[in-house]
């Protein structure tokens, strides 16, 4: 570090000569590798006489209460003996108590343990194993991607269930095959995805099947089937229900059907032909929200495109015949072309980038997409960037604020109310809101735009 005298008197000199031949001091400062906060305190006329920091104040000093190294070798000793060496100090310490000696403080000897590197796994218990998340699949296709699952069924006996095997295509949403049985069984689900792949001419090398870590999604029979048929299996983390979310929705929006009996079904009978009606009108009467409202079965069999541009021609018509009740973009109807499982999360650096043009702000489909999911206001859960240019954003704002008292007399009265701090979070939480409503809704920023023009 350049603390000396003699370099301050050296450098000093030769910055001022160049910020007095037009430089600025940022960039001179920079050149030599300094910053221009390092200058200006080099300037300031106490910083003269060099370094005055007395060096004897950073000297570490030694307490005299710290065990002598007999101690601590009878320390470790101890928690490397027989009876202790596979325990935590917070349970060796009073274990010791209750015999009747006193070795060092917990705290100790967690410290001696640390300086050994003996506290890994220092309990008697499995290591932990990392699982790794199941790689991303894209469907562009029907029958490219299935998930599956199975879900109880109340039955008569108490503590007894029906089981109820479900297959679901995610391109399309639509139900591919399904079966009640009484038992939970790797050949039971083998012999539907055989029955399913025949059902649906899917040639081998084109299906991936998608399940949780049941027994009867690893059983060696479903597996055989599997590679028989020339289908990929992908596998959820264990404990991790959100590797497979299109099953569980599912069985979500089923059960929570008005059509469910009150009590258990009376015999497996019952059981299927409540899932046939209930089947029936999800994949021939239910419009899903996540393919644009269109029925599953229209999607698997290629009808959703005629008719969304259909949709998108009639919103079209209504807008140019009454253009002063529309302030943004019409309705999205264009088809959904990729649908997702367990995608890979986006680097922070992807997800930042806002192109400006004319004056504008401009946010494409792709950018609201991957900004909208991690934006999450300015709180900690949210994206750290985002939130950093928030918050300076909005500290700018108040620093300008006294000079224009007429276009922020909101945020001059939350200063005056509280105080600036206060303030910041708060137009940092309202612009947060503002531009999650831009992405939400795929429109433009206007700087022009106010509520009193809104409503001509």
């Amino acid at each position: 570090m350049m603390n000396s005298t003699l370099q301050r008197q050296i450098l000093l000199p030769l910055i001022e000569q160049a910020i007095a031949d037009g430089a600025r001091l940022q960039q001179a400062s920079t050149q030599i590798g300094l910053s221009a906060r390092t200058v200006q305190r080099w300037q300031h006329p106490c910083a003269l006489d060099g370094d005055q920091r007395v060096s004897s104040l950073r000297v570490h000093t030694t307490p005299p209460n710290k065990l002598n190294q007999a101690e601590r070798d009878a320390a470790m000793s101890l928690l490397n003996s027989e009876e202790f060496k596979d325990l935590p100090p917070s349970q060796i310490v009073p274990r010791l108590a209750d015999q009747g000696q006193y070795v060092a403080s917990e705290a100790t000897m967690y410290r001696l343990l640390h300086s050994a590197h003996q506290m890994g796994h220092r309990r008697l218990e499995r290591v932990p194993r990392k699982v790794s998340k199941p790689r991303a699949l894209v469907a562009t296709q029907p029958d490219q991607i299935y998930c599956w699952d199975i879900t109880y069924l109340p039955a008569p006996v108490r503590g007894m269930h029906f089981y109820l095997y479900l297959f679901v295509d995610i391109f399309s949403r639509k139900i591919v095959g399904w079966q009640v049985f009484d038992c939970e069984s790797a050949q039971l689900a083998a012999d539907l995805l055989r029955d399913i792949c025949e059902r649906q001419g899917i040639p081998e090398g084109q299906l991936t099947v998608h399940s949780d870590n049941g027994s009867p999604m690893k059983g060696e029979t479903m597996l055989a089937t599997m590679q028989r048929l020339g289908v990929a299996h992908s596998r959820s983390r264990p404990s991790v229900s959100n590797d497979n979310p299109y099953s569980e929705s599912l069985f979500r929006t089923l059960k929570y059907r008005p059509q469910l009996p009150l009590k258990p079904f009376k015999d497996i009978l019952h059981a299927r032909r409540w899932v046939t009606d209930l089947v029936h009108w999800y994949n021939n009467e239910h419009r899903h929200s996540a393919i644009r409202f269109v029925t599953p079965t229209q999607r698997h069999a290629g009808l959703d495109s005629p008719m969304l541009a259909k949709r998108s021609d009639v919103y079209a018509a209504a807008r140019h015949a009454n253009p002063n009740r529309w302030s943004g973009a019409a309705r999205n109807w264009s088809p959904i072309n990729e649908v997702h499982l367990n995608p890979n999360t986006p680097k922070p650096t992807e997800q930042h980038h806002l192109p400006k043009a004319a004056g504008q702000t401009k946010i494409n489909a792709t950018t609201s997409l991957k900004t909208a999911d991690n934006l999450l206001g300015i709180s900690k859960r949210g994206d750290t960037y985002l939130r950093t240019l928030l918050i300076h954003g909005a500290r700018s704002v108040i620093y300008k604020a006294p000079q224009k008292p007429d276009a922020c007399s909101w945020i001059n009265g939350v200063v005056n109310r509280r105080n600036k701090n206060v303030a910041a979070v708060a137009l940092a939480n309202k612009n947060a809101r503002i531009v999650w409503a831009l992405l939400a809704h795929d429109r433009e920023f206007r700087p022009d735009y106010s509520t009193a023009k809104a409503a001509t």
